[in-house]
């Protein structure tokens, strides 16, 4: 045999050979076990482990309050949101707000933020988160009625996709109450700095109706006065609401109204 043949022979024999090692990790791959992605979802599971709600709470809870301890941010946040076109609110809606959410306290806001008092703008600020949670309150309330929704849609046609739209819904609605209750955290936070700004500094209102109280408790006193400036209507709008009617001059069991 020449060497030319020999060396084809020896060709083939190579090519064979690469041939049954291709094969023979294909056919290992063919009886390899199929991914158990079960298995594979609890390692990862414990390699990262879910985050702790608490702590995570509680370091939003301080940034909050860290943000918002300096006055200075207070004054921004109320002249900002009338820039945005937002209108001034007005002492009966406040008052009423107020009630809603079982808040106390008054202010008689001003046209010029510059004019109020510093309670009279943190009451202002206190009015405006009120608001923000009423409408958290809202998303949350129509994200259970959309995952109700998606939850009977899926028992009845009981296709995959329908039980995705219900997972999706559920995790928006965790979020949805966790920022609800960070934010109610802060609504309290609010309130106890209202309670600690008025202890020493109580509004316009308040001193008046504290004289007509006194008056009330005294009745062989005066009838005292309490001045209302021409055109302030919002001071009638706040006694009216909390179930005062006007008073007449010369009353002897209630305040005369001196008009400017």
């Amino acid at each position: 045999m020449d060497s030319s043949a020999g060396s084809f022979i020896d060709g083939l024999i190579a090519r064979e050979s690469e041939r049954t090692v291709l094969l023979n990790k294909l056919q290992q791959r063919q009886t390899a076990p199929l991914l158990n992605v079960d298995a594979l979802r609890s390692a990862l599971r414990c390699l990262t482990p879910p985050l702790d709600e608490e702590p995570e709470n509680e370091e939003s809870r301080l940034l909050e309050v860290e943000s918002l301890s300096s006055d200075n941010i207070i004054l921004e946040v109320v002249p900002r949101n009338r820039r945005r076109g937002a209108p001034r609110p007005i002492i009966g809606l406040v008052y009423e707000r107020q009630r809603r959410h079982k808040v106390g306290g008054i202010a008689r806001l001003q046209f010029d933020v510059k004019q109020q008092s510093r309670l009279e703008n943190w009451t202002e600020f206190q009015h405006y988160h009120l608001q923000l949670h009423e409408g958290l309150e809202k998303e949350r309330d129509d994200l259970k009625k959309r995952l109700d929704v998606a939850r009977k849609e899926a028992e009845d046609i009981g296709a995959p996709d329908f039980d995705r739209a219900a997972e999706a819904y559920q995790q928006r609605l965790g979020y949805a109450e966790r920022k609800l209750q960070r934010h109610k955290t802060l609504l309290q936070w609010i309130e106890q700095e209202r309670i600690a700004i008025h202890a020493g500094y109580p509004t316009s209102v308040e001193k008046d109706n504290d004289v007509r109280d006194a008056h009330q408790k005294l009745s062989e006193r005066p009838a005292p006065v309490i001045t209302v400036r021409k055109g302030d209507r919002r001071l009638l709008l706040f006694l009216a609401m909390s179930g005062s009617r006007k008073p007449s001059l010369g009353s002897r069991d209630k305040p005369a109204l001196n008009y400017l």
